[in-house]
């Protein structure tokens, strides 16, 4: 009998040559931003993905703790951009999540919007979390917006 392994919502992407690679073209300021290496002070405060429901959005939190802890270690100020919504732009699907180069797509091209413009409810499905779809007017503008100034 073949071993079935629990899908959390990582699907690991092909590599093509057109993808970005952090680093990898030479573009990118290669100053240290963290010296001592100790991230600590800089991660998110308040942040869970435990809604009672498994979502397969991983791959949007991990990515959007990143960019939080970044953003506060540049501007020295909290971020707190919604999951839900990028979930949604990155059409994850709610029973097999997504690769970390459509989520990463998806901010390129819809931008960002705060935790509370589209935050987390009581859901009793996946289908429920992912909604609206597609997002409303006010939340694209508002990702449009964030595109304007990063």
């Amino acid at each position: 009998m073949k071993k079935r392994t629990k899908n959390y919502g990582f699907q690991p992407a092909t590599i093509t040559p057109d993808n970005f690679q952090l680093g990898g073209l030479g573009i990118f300021n290669k100053k240290v931003l963290n010296p001592n290496l100790d991230w600590t002070s800089y991660l998110p405060t308040g942040e869970h993905q435990q809604i009672g429901i498994e979502t397969q959005n991983c791959v949007s939190f991990g990515t959007l703790n990143a960019l939080e802890i970044l953003y506060r270690r540049l501007y020295l100020s909290e971020a707190n951009w919604s999951d839900r919504f990028l979930g949604i732009v990155a059409e994850t699907d709610p029973y097999g999540g997504n690769t970390p180069h459509e989520v990463a797509q998806a901010i390129r091209h819809n931008g960002l919007v705060k935790e509370e413009s589209l935050s987390y409810e009581k859901f009793s499905n996946p289908e429920e979390y992912y909604k609206p779809k597609p997002p409303t007017d006010s939340l694209v503008k508002e990702g449009e917006k964030w595109l304007e100034s990063y």
